[in-house]
């Protein structure tokens, strides 16, 4: 299946071999082709890297630390391996190839099915820090929380939605801020903080500040992914799909453009 030949953008004019890939993309490329057992096009090759050498011009590719693009992959177990070595890999609860798409990413069911990411909500430093997911469908569920943890009485990180033009958050604070929003519940959603008065939280195609000092890390629990870890029982599912989630220390407003740019590349498989 030629796993190990040329992982390069593609073939030039007469069998040249086209230019090399960035070698953290390079790396991702290769395993996740050992996880789909066969190799990716040169097409899925180069929205990849086209996405590293981005979010390394950015100064985003060091802070991503849990992560994975959750699309672009031929199987759900590769699409499941983690953006970098080293990273934790998720744990997988539920979910079947049915559920996986090459174009749109990983769709929950809304009742029981879910990702571990295997970082925990103090992992980061108190005031530097995201957790952030990349929506290709909205979730239809009655109220969903999309990713976190928390339990009462603890400061807790995780956001989600009560109502079709309301959702919610907390960033390390045990206090809800509401967002009310008209547009539509995809794109990159969810929160970044790099001020101890405020953060911003990403929604919509937009990016908004809310101003809302942390208080404390929380609990160290393990990050839930379609749903909230809430102290170690996983509750208010979501039934949305999803091509990408992140969490680390604090990002710039310039990683939803380039999911946006990846999330286009991707939308033909």
């Amino acid at each position: 299946m030629g796993l190990g030949l040329g992982l390069r953008l593609g073939l030039g004019g007469a069998g040249v071999l086209g230019p090399a890939l960035d070698p953290d993309a390079e790396n991702y490329i290769g395993r996740v082709q050992i996880a789909d057992g066969q190799d990716l096009e040169a097409s899925t090759r180069l929205a990849y890297d086209a996405f590293f050498r981005g979010i390394k011009t950015d100064g985003d590719f060091a802070k991503l630390k849990a992560s994975c693009i959750l699309a672009g992959a031929r199987t759900l177990a590769g699409a499941l391996v983690p953006l970098v070595a080293g990273m934790p890999a998720p744990t997988n609860v539920g979910f079947v190839a049915g559920d996986y798409s090459r174009a749109l990413g990983l769709k929950g069911n809304g009742s029981s099915k879910y990702l571990l990411s295997n970082r925990t909500t103090n992992d980061d430093p108190l005031n530097n820090y995201h957790l952030l997911i990349y929506f290709t469908e909205a979730d239809t569920t009655t109220s969903a929380i999309y990713a976190g943890a928390g339990g009462t009485g603890n400061a807790q990180l995780h956001y989600g939605y009560n109502t079709e033009t309301e959702l919610f958050s907390r960033s390390k604070n045990d206090a809800v801020d509401f967002i009310t929003t008209s547009g539509p519940r995809t794109g990159l959603i969810g929160i970044s903080r790099n001020d101890p008065g405020n953060y911003t939280f990403y929604h919509s195609n937009t990016a908004i500040t809310i101003s809302r000092a942390t208080e404390a890390n929380p609990n160290a629990l393990n990050i839930a992914i379609f749903g909230r870890n809430l102290i170690n029982t996983i509750d208010r599912f979501s039934n949305g799909r999803i091509l990408f989630y992140s969490s680390g220390e604090a990002i710039s407003t310039n990683l939803r453009l380039r999911l946006n740019t990846l999330v286009t590349a991707l939308a033909t498989l």
